[in-house]
Order: C-alpha cells, then sequence, then structure tokens
C-alpha cells in the first residue's frame, strides 16, 4: 500500500504540473494587448473602389505598409485603432489623416505609448510596381479555418485592379480552399478558388475554376512562370495561362502569388472534349493514400491519379498496362495486345515533355505531378506541364541536393519506393526514343533555348523587382535580401551549363558515369567522365542517435574507395549505426504516456480491490466503480 501511495503522490505531480503549464499559457495570452500592427490600417483609394491594407510586424518588431501598384501617396489615409500617442517622425498621427507627403521606401522612425511606457520602432512603406492586386475576403473574416485543413473550404468576395487602379473583375467566390501537397506545408499557401460563374481572369480563358500558386520554395518567384511560358515554345499543345499577382486576404498582405488556369477539361484549357477522354497525373502512391484521392497503379509501381475520366478504372489500368508492357519489352511490343509502344504512346509529345523536364532540371519530372491525357487520336500525350518551383537547381530538401547542372534529373536512381518514373528511364534507352528525342533537341530545342531564356528572365526582372522586395520582406526578411537579379542569374546559370552537358552527352557523345550517393541527409548525383575520380563527396555527420559509418556500394556492400576510378554508373549509399543514445531515445519514445497509464491502472486496481471488498450489491459497485474512475482522473 506504500507504493500505492507513492504512485498516486507521483500521478498528482504529473497532473499539477500540466495543469500548470496550461494556465501559464492561458495567462500569456490574456496578458498580451495586441500589437501595434493589429492597431494600424491604410486606406487606399483606386479609380474604381476603396481597399484597407492591415500593417506587417516584421520579426524585429518593425512595421510596414505593403502597398499595391496603383496605390497613390496622395490618396492614403492612416486608419488608427489605438488610444496613446504615436509619433511618425515626431508628428503625432491620428485617425484618418492623409499620407501625401509619405514618401516610398524610406523608413520613418515610430514611437508610441502604451501605459507609462514609451516604445519605438519603424515604419517603411514599399510598394509594388507592375503587379495587379487581388483582394479576397473570406465569409468569418480571416484564414484560420482554410488554413485548419486543405480540405476546408470557405466563400469569399473578390476584387481584382489593374495596375491602372480600374477593376478587372469583382464578384463573389464559391470556395476558397487550399491545394497542393509538400507546398501546402509552409507558411505561404497556395490555394484553388472557384469564382459563382464564368469569368476571365487578367485576359485569361473564361472559367470558373482557378489557381493561386504560392512559390513558397522559390523565392524568386520565376520558375513556375518561367516554364509554363516556354512550353509553346517547346511544342506543347495545352500549357496553363498565368500571371503574377500581389495578394492580399482579409487585408492582410500574402506576397507575390501566380495566378494559373489550373489543368483541366475545359473549351478554355485543354479543349479534348468530355466522351472517351481522360485527364491522369503521375503522382506518389503515398499522397494518394493520406488524401484518399482516386488512382490506379500499374504493375512497375507507378500510381495515377485520375484526376478526369470518361472510362472506368478497369479500362484506364489496361492502357497504361499495355504501355509499360511494351515499353519494358526488349522488342517494344506488348505481348498482350501486340501493339508496340509507339501505337500506345503519342511519341512526339513524350519526347517533347521528356525535354523540357530534363532541361529545366525538373526534381519531380515524370514522377509526381506530371500531366497526360487522352483524347481523339486514342494515344498517351505528355501534356500540359505543371510544378516546377523544386527545378532549375532549387532541388534543395530533405531528401535532394541536385544543385548540380552536370547530371541528369528525370532518369536519376531513387532510394525509395514508390517514386515511379521507371517506364521513362526504360523508354530513354530506347534507340527509336533517344534518336528521335536528340533529332528535336539539336535542330529545334538548343538553337532557340538559350536566347528564349535570358529574354523571358530579364522581362520578368524588370517587371517583379517592386514586388519581389515586398515580398522577400513579408517572407524571409530585409536582413536576408537579395535583388531579383542575382536570383535570376543563378537560374540562367544553371539553365545554361545544363543544357551544355546535355549538349555534350547526347550529340557530341561524350560519356559521363553518373555517382548517386542515397540515403545520406539529401540524395546527391554527380556525373564522372570514366576513369576520373569523384572530386567531391556529400558530407555527411553523425548525430545524437546515429552514427555515420560511411558510403557503401549498393550492389557490394562493401566501403567506397574515392580514389578507386569510377568507369561506370555507381550507387552508392550511406551507412548509418545507432548510438546508446538513439536506442536509449527509441526505447523512450513513449515512456512517459506508458508510465501515466500504468499509473492510471494501477489506481483503477487498487481502488476496485477496496470497493470489491466493501461493496455487495450491484448498484453500490456502480457507484463505486464511477468513484474510481473520477478519482482517477
Amino acid at each position: 500500500m506504500v507504493l500505492y501511495e507513492k504512485i498516486k503522490k507521483y500521478a498528482a505531480v504529473l497532473i499539477l504540473l500540466t495543469a500548470l503549464q496550461v494556465l501559464m499559457a492561458l495567462i500569456s495570452v490574456w496578458a498580451d494587448e495586441g500589437s501595434l500592427a493589429d492597431k494600424l490600417a491604410i486606406r487606399i483609394t483606386g479609380t474604381e473602389g476603396e481597399e484597407i491594407i492591415s500593417a506587417w510586424e516584421g520579426d524585429n518588431h518593425e512595421l510596414f505598409f505593403f502597398l499595391p501598384a496603383y496605390a497613390d501617396p496622395e490618396s492614403l489615409q492612416i486608419i488608427m485603432d489605438y488610444q496613446d500617442a504615436v509619433c511618425l517622425n515626431g508628428e503625432m498621427l491620428t485617425n484618418g489623416v492623409e499620407c501625401g507627403e509619405i514618401r516610398l521606401n524610406e523608413t520613418y522612425r515610430l514611437t508610441y505609448t502604451r501605459g507609462r511606457r514609451e516604445y519605438e520602432t519603424t515604419l517603411t512603406f514599399l510598394r509594388s510596381d507592375n503587379l495587379p492586386a487581388m483582394y479576397i475576403d473570406t465569409e468569418s473574416g480571416g484564414m484560420d479555418y482554410v488554413h485548419a485543413d486543405k480540405d476546408n473550404a470557405e466563400a469569399a468576395i473578390m476584387r481584382l485592379y489593374l495596375t491602372d487602379g480600374t477593376v478587372d473583375y469583382a464578384g463573389g467566390l464559391k470556395s476558397i480552399r487550399g491545394r497542393g501537397n509538400a507546398t501546402w506545408q509552409h507558411e505561404k499557401k497556395p490555394y484553388n478558388f472557384s469564382l459563382l460563374q464564368e469569368a476571365e481572369l487578367l485576359g485569361m480563358g473564361r472559367a470558373v475554376k482557378w489557381v493561386l500558386l504560392a512559390n513558397a520554395s522559390d523565392s524568386s518567384n520565376i520558375r513556375n512562370k518561367l516554364v509554363l511560358d516556354c512550353a509553346q515554345q517547346f511544342g506543347l499543345e495545352y500549357p496553363p495561362d498565368s500571371e503574377w499577382v500581389d495578394l492580399y486576404l482579409n487585408g492582410d498582405y500574402r506576397g507575390v502569388y501566380l495566378l494559373c488556369e489550373p489543368n483541366e477539361i475545359h473549351e478554355q484549357r485543354i479543349d479534348i472534349g468530355t466522351e472517351q477522354t481522360f485527364l491522369v497525373s503521375l503522382e506518389t502512391e503515398s499522397n494518394m493514400l493520406a488524401q484518399n484521392l482516386p488512382y490506379i497503379k500499374t504493375e512497375s509501381g507507378q500510381c495515377i491519379r485520375i484526376r478526369e475520366s470518361a472510362l472506368n478504372r478497369d479500362l484506364l489500368l489496361k492502357i497504361w498496362q499495355s504501355m509499360e508492357d511494351a515499353v519494358f519489352a526488349a522488342d517494344g511490343v506488348d505481348k498482350n495486345t501486340g501493339k508496340h509502344y509507339s501505337e500506345i504512346l503519342n511519341m512526339d509529345s513524350v519526347i517533347r515533355k521528356y525535354l523540357l523536364e530534363e532541361i529545366f532540371g525538373n526534381l519531380d519530372g515524370f514522377r509526381a505531378s506530371c500531366f497526360f491525357f487522352f483524347g481523339d487520336s486514342g494515344l498517351l500525350c505528355a501534356d500540359p506541364v505543371w510544378d516546377y518551383d523544386k527545378a532549375m537547381g532549387n532541388a534543395r530538401d530533405i531528401r535532394y541536393n541536385i544543385t548540380n547542372p552536370n547530371t541528369f534529373v528525370v532518369i536519376r536512381e531513387e532510394d525509395w519506393e514508390g517514386m515511379g518514373g521507371q517506364w521513362i528511364k526504360q523508354l530513354a534507352q530506347k534507340q527509336e526514343f533517344s534518336i528521335r528525342c536528340y533529332d528535336v533537341f539539336e535542330t529545334e530545342i538548343y538553337p532557340m533555348i538559350k536566347q528564349a531564356i535570358v529574354k523571358r528572365v530579364n522581362e520578368y526582372v524588370q517587371h517583379l523587382a517592386g514586388s519581389h522586395e515586398m515580398n522577400w520582406t513579408r517572407w524571409y526578411g530585409l536582413d536576408k535580401y537579395r535583388p531579383l537579379a542575382d536570383e535570376c542569374n543563378e537560374i540562367i546559370r544553371y539553365l545554361f551549363d545544363h543544357v551544355d552537358f546535355l549538349w555534350s552527352v547526347w550529340i557530341d557523345k561524350n560519356e559521363y558515369a553518373t555517382v548517386s550517393f542515397l540515403g545520406g541527409m539529401n540524395n546527391v548525383y554527380y556525373s564522372v567522365e570514366p576513369g576520373e575520380c569523384v572530386e567531391e563527396m556529400p558530407v555527411e555527420e553523425s548525430t545524437e542517435t546515429d552514427e555515420f559509418l560511411g558510403w557503401y556500394y549498393r550492389d557490394t556492400d562493401m566501403p567506397f574507395d574515392p580514389i578507386k576510378p569510377i568507369r561506370e554508373d555507381t550507387i552508392l549509399y550511406a551507412k548509418w549505426k545507432p548510438t546508446i543514445v538513439g536506442e536509449v531515445k527509441k526505447t523512450a519514445k513513449y515512456s512517459t504516456i506508458v508510465l501515466i497509464a500504468v499509473m492510471f491502472m494501477i489506481i483503477v486496481h487498487v481502488d476496485s480491490k477496496r470497493t470489491r471488498n466493501c461493496c455487495t450489491d450491484t448498484n453500490a459497485k456502480r457507484v463505486a466503480f464511477k468513484r474510481i474512475i473520477w478519482r482517477s482522473i
């Protein structure tokens, strides 16, 4: 019984500590009087409307007003809901004061009192240059519900202003909701929205459904736009139209977004009709399962999301499986149907899509967000394009570091199942495919691609400069600011070097061996001339829980010899060994939960024994059992 009483005391202490933590959190909320940014806003009067934009507070408590391109300082008014004194460069601010003397991009000294204390910070007015401004006000007045779950949708009202202040669109939204997979995890989130009826937006075709891409992984904001704009020059049929906007949600500036046409079967989008047609995309199975989305899966493990389809699943899978069987067959013929892969695939479409994905170095090329449609031709067409924020040397995340332009991206090796893309590797090795692919690259793509890239990127720099500074300040902080020109120069360098690498392999027939380092902090790839050694290896460091043992050959499980010349494609993997701390942490991962559960069961068990000793009738036992539960809780 002594042990029992001690356990009850320990349980009480744990519960008390938890209660104290909750109480401290509540006290901190109650004590928070709110930021000055919550009390300041600015009214913008344009030629066809009036909008109110909230102030934004940076990490160092500096304040900003992010103004749209059409904002005229003469038409600005400060809106202030603050009882104590606020001064701008020593002059008292009052509610409704006009800002005609304000100079853009200049930092002002802002002082304010709260109670008996005086505080000092800065206020800066930044203005966009050339982008339309989109305002969306949700029915609830906030984004908490939409952001709580990607499937949550809310009605809203939208206004879209051109750079001269005229209204391009004003009306209700049936819904705004989240979108994306990895991109949804960012604080700067992407959205889908639907108009109440079809309408043109910024000159793009009339439709109901639209997409706002956040480009949170691409601080330049140009990668998606560049590929969508170049797709037509690659000979693809249905590239989505897109335009940048400055987005304001419920008066809060959210940064530069790319307003896009979604990929859908529609007369203004993918105009293939709705009879005996379908639109699908290659995806990872884990994403399909997590979101309960409709898909089929081939024998090679390729997962295909069903976007729109007039065909049933069995027929759709039959077409895809026949294509794969033909591609994997030595003679290129599906033994079940007798069809060659060129009778199932639109070869011109696949070749041009493959060139686009490889030239732009797309991490997800033929793996995820890779669309195909099936139309009147009765062939699978690799079109339209989508999702390039991790392209052009920007593939730096928890799994990949594909920043080296002198290596292949689309046909790289993987170290985990479920990525798909196996069939495109097989197809790329077919002589018929490679001959036609290299010819299109040499005669059509290479002569125009560098000039096209430079022309478009230079136009983007001029167009985005002002909004880039606002977006960077909002999401990255001015202390880390990089001019858009510097970011774009990195993109150009990667593309030029990567295109030259492809020319050296495909046209000059120089031989390279690919060395794949898999299973480390990132997957890293290098191309090495046969007989040469790898100049550098990824640096992996042991952690508290795992010891890095070195790089090992995947086929022999022997340690990698860095001074041994590379003669062929080589796959290496990182070997790790759990440390003692790691083993302990794995064992103790749920120790707190287990301890509380055990104590709960002991208390219930002991009290129930006590109760059985003193209770005889059924009703008394029920009452005693309720007492046991409440006492334990």
